[in-house]
């Protein structure tokens, strides 16, 4: 069976999410950066000063995690679709 051509359309939407993923994939590297950051001083405070500092009651480790988990998932969700897309426009082998 022959392949057929994406049309413009299709192209513009595979391109799109690609674009997407590449922006959600920055996104995955900075919280990653930041959570490990996090991390670090925590436990720099902890080999430091034990329980004889001050920790923070709403530390931010919490919500990085959680923005670095829904990266990941956006991640997965896109590249589930642009293979659903591509199998679909015929792109890739059926």
């Amino acid at each position: 069976m022959r392949k057929r051509r994406l049309t413009k359309s299709e192209k513009a939407t595979l391109e799109k999410i690609h674009s997407m993923q590449m922006t959600t994939l920055f996104r995955l590297k900075e919280r990653a950066e930041v959570l490990i950051k996090s991390s670090d001083d925590i436990l720099k405070k902890v080999a430091d000063n034990g329980i004889n500092h001050h920790y923070s009651k709403n530390s931010d480790v919490l919500r990085y995690a959680q923005e670095l988990w829904s990266a990941c998932m956006r991640l997965g969700e896109l590249k589930a679709m642009c293979n659903d897309l591509e199998y679909t426009y015929g792109k890739k082998n059926k």
